[in-house]
């Protein structure tokens, strides 16, 4: 009994009616993910740069309550961003986290995507 052999070439090749060199034409759509994955990290970087003007404790400040009876004086802290949005560290480290999980998801998304790891091979069934 003959086996069937079957081929899983790459998804893209080029087309007969352009002229250009399947080698050429895989560049161009290597640059294009490689464009696409820069786009993405430069954005998580600027995200990140958002997030820590936003929520990295930068300022803080202090301030109490003096009362005339003793023991019943208080005071407290707080920290402020740059914007005066009153945060800490572990808010500001949440959204750093948050951002670079995401970045790294969607970068991974997009060399998965090219790879064809999405869909892989089809099995052949045991007869």
């Amino acid at each position: 009994m003959a086996r069937e052999c079957r081929s899983y070439a790459p998804r893209l090749r080029a087309s007969s009616f352009d002229g250009a060199p399947a080698n050429r034409l895989n560049e161009t759509v290597a640059a294009q993910r490689r464009w696409k994955i820069s786009a993405i990290i430069w954005t998580g970087i600027a995200a990140g740069v958002v997030a820590s003007v936003l929520f990295a404790p930068l300022i803080t400040l202090g301030w109490c309550s003096d009362a005339d009876e003793t023991g019943t004086s208080e005071c407290g802290s707080a920290q402020q961003s740059v914007l005066g949005i009153e945060t800490n560290v572990w808010i500001w480290l949440g959204a750093l986290a948050i951002i670079a999980i995401v970045t790294a998801v969607a970068a991974r998304s997009v060399r998965r995507h090219a790879r064809g790891d999405d869909h892989p091979a089809p099995r052949s069934l045991p007869r």
